[in-house]
């Protein structure tokens, strides 16, 4: 079977299989084979699920489908164990046919991880807090913001460290030893000083507030910048491009030895997570956790340390910037280094070539129906730029931007205890006030004034102000001064 499925290239313009002899009907009848369950086999052709649909079923479909409970619970339990035997070999793509099944495969194969990592104990003594989430350790409260975990004890307020480099009992209490190590690195106790000889040999006390433990991550000097990509308009044909979905997570370029934010800050990936990474080639990408979940994905990468929740993520690579190739070209290249790596965390991203406007818009729903963000479309034969360039467009039903928190306005009827709105200011200095998008819990604790968030808008009036603007998220990857730069 894994030889039917796999290829040899990442180029492919041949049509797909037949419905009767597809790898994903083969797939099933394997699985469903070694599970002893393959007389159901009929049930999932009557409804044409071959093994790829399979992988998105709820309990709920599998009983629609006519499969009874043993089998059910059976086939679930295997599916959140199973690594399917797919070969990711094929990435670009002339049509759109079964183009997002190993996609969608590896989607659902980290949604079961993070179930699992959900309802199963914790090891270790390992316990994490969501993004600006507290909880309650003996009279004291500890609180997760951005990855940076802080208490209400006057062990962990008067520590003379940087704030992402302290700690206390009630935080190795709730996290656990190794955890609180792993965040903060070889700790000192509390109020202790590093010792070192002075030259006429004597001890003498020194700060343990070292530069590289400041609070803020410096600047790669030698990072000259990424590609950017400016809004797809109407009068574009998109005939012949490349179209690949608009990922939600931390842009990240690796640069042979790091990973780098956009804006050249390091992201202080675990060694495990980068070890089989390409030494030889940069490469551009996203830090992606999978959809909606970008403030999940920012708290993990933004902490300190080899921390195990950066397993869940998955560098997804779209282009190889110090190679002065035709896009097609760097993309075949950096494939095969994907391939070659071995490496569980990183994958090329799947394009397709766009055959028209409908094309492009049928693309457009359908990733938006999967709640995707959008699309990107990188134009033919286009070189690399570190700058923001017309042959790399983002294609949006609506469109999105920055703006920071002014003051926050106390709702009324249901939310008359909570938030009712924000009142927020663009760069350019346009005023206007966010009240839809927020969740409850959001309501009840919403953003700080000086926060830079980001509103979804239909379009703009003729005063420049965005009409029907929802909040979409906080971005705790964005200074204010990024912000007041930003174009």
């Amino acid at each position: 079977i894994e030889s039917l499925v796999a290829s040899s290239g990442c180029l492919d313009s041949s049509s797909s299989s037949s419905v009767a002899m597809s790898p994903g009907v083969l797939l099933l009848h394997s699985f469903l084979q070694e599970l002893g369950l393959v007389k159901y086999i009929d049930h999932f052709h009557k409804e044409a699920v071959d093994y790829y649909a399979l992988i998105l079923l709820t309990e709920e479909d599998l009983k629609e489908v006519g499969i009874p409970m043993g089998p059910r619970k059976k086939i679930i339990d295997a599916l959140k164990r199973k690594n399917p035997q797919i070969k990711q070999s094929k990435h670009l793509h002339d049509d759109n046919d079964d183009r997002d099944e190993e996609e969608d495969i590896m989607i659902e194969e980290k949604a079961h991880k993070r179930k699992r990592a959900e309802i199963e104990p914790t090891t270790g003594g390992l316990n994490e807090l969501e993004d600006e989430e507290s909880r309650e350790v003996g009279d004291h409260t500890i609180k997760n913001v951005g990855g940076v975990y802080s208490c209400t004890c006057p062990a962990w307020k008067f520590q003379s460290r940087p704030i992402d480099k302290r700690t206390c009992r009630h935080l190795r209490e709730f996290r656990g030893d190794e955890a609180e190590t792993e965040r903060i690195g070889k700790s000192f106790p509390v109020g202790r000083k590093k010792r070192k000889t002075n030259k006429d040999g004597d001890d003498e006390e020194e700060d343990d507030d070292d530069e590289e433990n400041g609070a803020g991550t410096p600047k790669i000097k030698s990072f000259s910048g990424v590609l950017l990509a400016h809004k797809y308009e109407d009068k574009i044909d998109p005939t012949g491009w490349w179209m690949s979905e608009k990922l939600d997570g931390a842009r990240a370029y690796w640069n042979g030895e790091m990973l780098l934010s956009r804006n050249g800050k390091q992201f202080f990936a675990p060694d495990f997570y980068v070890e089989k990474f390409p030494k030889d080639c940069h490469l551009d990408g996203e830090l992606w956790l999978g959809r909606g979940e970008f403030q999940r994905c920012m708290s993990i990468v933004r902490r300190h340390g080899g921390n195990k929740l950066w397993e869940d993520i998955t560098y997804v690579v779209f282009d190889a910037p110090n190679i002065d190739k035709p896009f097609e070209e760097r993309y075949e290249h950096f494939c095969k280094l994907i391939a070659d790596s071995g490496s569980e965390y990183m994958r090329a991203h799947k394009h397709i070539k766009c055959k028209d406007r409908d094309a492009l818009q049928k693309e457009l729903e359908r990733v938006q129906a999967k709640s995707g963000e959008g699309l990107m479309l990188r134009k033919p034969g286009s070189r690399y730029e570190r700058t923001r360039s017309r042959t790399l467009l983002k294609v949006k039903t609506f469109s999105d931007a920055e703006a920071i928190v002014t003051s926050i306005e106390r709702g009324s009827g249901r939310h008359s205890a909570r938030m009712g709105a924000l009142h927020v200011r663009t760069k350019t200095g346009i005023t206007f006030k966010v009240g839809t998008g927020f969740s409850d819990k959001e309501r009840e604790k919403p953003p700080k004034v000086g926060t830079i968030i980001t509103y979804r808008y239909q379009e703009l009036t003729k005063s420049g102000r965005p009409r029907f603007p929802a909040f979409l998220r906080v971005r705790p990857d964005m200074t204010r001064e990024e912000f007041e730069k930003s174009d």
